[in-house]
């Protein structure tokens, strides 16, 4: 079964993990996908457009399709988190919308639940995205996280969001096969 992981944002993190019943998933490939849009010039509706092609281009890149597609659950609405929310929710749907029309079902996961399955620890704090981030370094290594450069604001080395979808795919591959998977079995 091959799982595919997806962490929404204007730059969505991917990641694709193939798994056996009760065998340790092995991920296959991870990446970016770029959905930035020029405010003022660019329609909202482009931003979903370039998730929708680069969901389309990343799996004729893959050497098996997806079976399923787990992705973080967006949370909130237009009234609680403004724009970004509205664009999460839509990319969200879209998401839906996708895996329906490409045969694969989806699977929306809470950012707890991840991060739970990543560290142990389900409680979301200031460090969570740096603890996931050091957990996928520790689990995964580096070779399929794109370094970035750290900044007081985001202090690791590495991108977050591909590291966000390792766990999410890791996740769901553990879900679909019955892997038990704790994160001290490192």
């Amino acid at each position: 079964m091959i799982v595919l992981g997806l962490d929404l944002a204007t730059v969505t993190g991917w990641a694709v993990f193939s798994c056996r019943r009760e065998q340790e998933p092995r991920l296959i490939r991870a990446g970016l996908i770029d959905c930035s849009i020029k405010p003022g010039k660019d329609p909202v509706g482009r931003r979903f457009q370039l998730l929708w092609d680069g969901l389309g281009n990343m799996c004729e890149a893959l050497p098996a399709i997806p079976n399923v597609v787990y992705y973080e659950r967006a949370v909130g609405g237009p009234a609680a988190g403004g724009p970004a929310a509205a664009i999460a929710l839509g990319m969200s749907a879209l998401v839906e919308q996708w895996a329906y029309t490409s045969g694969m079902d989806a699977h929306p996961v809470a950012a707890g639940t991840v991060k739970k399955h990543a560290t142990g620890n389900g409680q979301l704090t200031k460090t969570t995205k740096l603890e996931m981030v050091s957990a996928a370094v520790h689990r995964f290594g580096t070779r399929h996280l794109p370094k970035r450069e750290p900044t007081p604001k985001k202090p690791w080395a590495y991108d977050d969001n591909v590291a966000d979808a390792m766990w999410i795919a890791h996740f769901g591959a553990c879900r679909e096969t019955g892997y038990a998977w704790a994160p001290d079995s490192r």
